[in-house]
């Protein structure tokens, strides 16, 4: 993404630390919140509203050929919202972990016993994830 902002965009190596900050920094900010909206809406709901979202972003991003130019002309503030927009679903992911348990307890297993096994599970997937 970076090469394609400064060769289409001519953003500068600033401008590109900024654009790859801005997920970092809507994440940062919401997923504290994220935590009550999934109480409200319930977890499931939440993360999944995070996927919708960071979906839409990942076709902002693209730009998507399946979205015509003259719908969403690719420019360097329409990369900015959907970077932002991915920080959007990301944050949602911190409701992953609220999920899994609440799916585990509906099954009904006991949830120490459980919270372990999501932990490790969680963190493989991560590292998985990296690789």
């Amino acid at each position: 993404l970076g090469p394609y902002a400064q060769s289409r965009f001519g953003l500068s190596p600033a401008q590109i630390g900024l654009l790859f900050s801005s997920s970092t920094v809507a994440y940062a900010i919401l997923s504290p919140a994220i935590g009550a909206v999934g109480a409200s809406v319930g977890n499931f709901n939440a993360l999944t509203l995070g996927l919708v979202a960071a979906a839409i972003a990942f076709l902002i991003l693209g730009p998507s050929p399946s979205i015509p130019a003259a719908v969403l002309r690719p420019s360097a503030g329409l990369l900015f919202v959907g970077m932002g927009l991915s920080g959007v679903g990301d944050s949602t992911l911190t409701c992953g972990v609220a999920a899994m348990l609440d799916a585990a307890l509906a099954a009904g297993f006991e949830t120490e016993a459980v919270a372990d096994v999501v932990g490790g599970l969680l963190s493989v997937s991560w590292t998985l994830g990296a690789l």
